[in-house]
């Protein structure tokens, strides 16, 4: 069975080479490759990752199996928000959240506007972000990063509706698989709070 990178990889392919067409067979090909995709990685689930950074000596419990995305005009855009718990010496240090989004062309969308708002049960979640832009393969990673607080954290892993919106592109709502996953990754902050015990670290 595919990996899951293998998986969001396809979809990026897909989404990359449907934008550059149009017709109903480029639909019909990305539509099938999202399918194949969802199969392979249970429909995109959440993922729970534990790593560790030998440099700065944290260990970080995150999830990065959310995606949500918009079709504008056939026009691709797909965000990873990243919800993640960072401890140090066995103590949580703090949460953050690491947004993604992978642009297929060598010039960042938001290159101008880089405004990132989120709305967590219908009402306005409050983050500062930082952002900036690096190359990737032959693809362009914009990436926003915010430091929550323990009640904003609280919240997000107890929410009923997400929703973001960058500049003027206002993304689907995650699914239930997506809030289940940040339930899940509250869950096993929490267990490491509470037992002392951080998770194996991910190969």
């Amino acid at each position: 069975m595919a990996s899951r990178d293998d998986a969001i990889a396809l979809v990026e392919e897909a989404e990359i080479s449907s934008s550059r067409g149009d017709g109903k067979l480029n639909k019909i090909i990305f539509a099938l490759a999202l399918a194949i995709a969802c199969l392979a990685t249970n429909a995109l689930a959440g993922d729970l990752v534990v790593t560790h950074d030998e440099f700065e000596d944290t260990t970080t419990i995150a999830d990065d199996g959310i995606s949500v995305a918009i079709y504008a005009s056939f026009n691709p855009v797909r965000l990873y928000p990243q919800p993640q718990a960072v401890f140090k010496d066995g103590k949580l240090q703090e949460f953050r959240l690491h947004v993604l989004h992978r642009q297929g062309e060598a010039l960042p969308r938001y290159n101008e506007c880089q405004d990132l708002k989120v709305l967590v049960d219908d009402k306005p979640f409050p983050l500062q972000f930082a952002y900036h832009h690096e190359p990737a393969r032959m693809d362009t990673d914009e990436i926003w990063l915010a430091t929550m607080t323990a009640d904003q954290a609280a919240a997000l892993g107890h929410a009923k509706a997400v929703r973001f919106r960058v500049c003027h592109d206002e993304l689907k709502p995650f699914d239930e698989d997506d809030i289940e996953a940040l339930g899940e990754w509250k869950a096993a902050v929490d267990t490491a709070v509470t037992s002392g015990k951080l998770p194996p670290i991910d190969d």
